[in-house]
């Protein structure tokens, strides 16, 4: 069981998978610089921060390899 996520994580949680849905044939694959995280009022440290924690969660998992930043684990 994956733990809870707050609001802020949510939604960048929520961002991402939009994100992996319109590129990545998949649905996993997705990049963080592609998604509104100003237009969520985050900086670009604030959102690494998120993406940290989503990883440590098990949401999300570095991606090293193409175009996408992180992967959706499903």
């Amino acid at each position: 069981m994956k733990a809870t996520l707050n609001e802020i994580e949510q939604q960048v949680y929520d961002a991402l998978v939009c994100n992996a849905r319109c590129y990545d044939e998949d649905g996993n694959g997705c990049c963080f610089d592609d998604i509104d995280y100003k237009g969520m009022g985050l900086t670009f440290q604030q959102v690494k921060g998120y993406l940290s924690q989503l990883c440590q969660k098990g949401y999300i998992q570095i991606r090293r390899d193409g175009y996408f930043t992180h992967e959706i684990i499903k």
